[in-house]
């Protein structure tokens, strides 16, 4: 029996035209301080580790997107002075990144405008409907 009557959006087209118009709205957010989306999810997990820093790998395990490119956007943010990379002394092949003052500075800037975005349509909901969403999405994440 099918979820949603003849010619009305599926629960999954539904949940991938969330993902996209989220996707776009927070690309815009940060294009709005002169790093990419995919520059902010990296920044957004040094942050999250603050003041630790984190190697590559780290860095990609911990991204939502996975992405093989995270040595190409540790080279961007590095060239645009929003983190510091480090030689491990005791292990030549491992880099240790963390966030520089303007990395951290610009981050918290970006953060702060997701979460008010993020507070806007969460709004809209109640606590209820906020907790069984939240549930819901929960129970359903491969």
């Amino acid at each position: 029996m099918p979820l949603t009557s003849p010619g009305s959006p599926s629960i999954l087209s539904r949940l991938t035209l969330l993902n996209s118009e989220l996707t776009v709205a927070v690309g815009e957010i940060a294009a709005e301080h002169q790093i990419s989306a995919a520059q902010f999810a990296v920044l957004r997990v040094l942050i999250e580790s603050w003041p630790d820093p984190l190697t590559c790998s780290d860095i990609g395990c911990n991204l939502l997107d996975r992405t093989p490119d995270v040595t190409r956007l540790l080279d961007r943010l590095d060239k645009a002075g929003l983190i510091d990379r480090k030689r491990c002394t005791e292990d030549r092949r491992v880099t240790h990144v963390h966030l520089s003052t303007e990395g951290k500075s610009r981050t918290i800037a970006v953060v702060e405008q997701v979460n008010r975005f993020e507070r806007h349509l969460i709004d809209r909901l109640s606590t209820e409907e906020q907790r069984l969403l939240t549930h819901l999405l929960d129970r359903i994440r491969l």
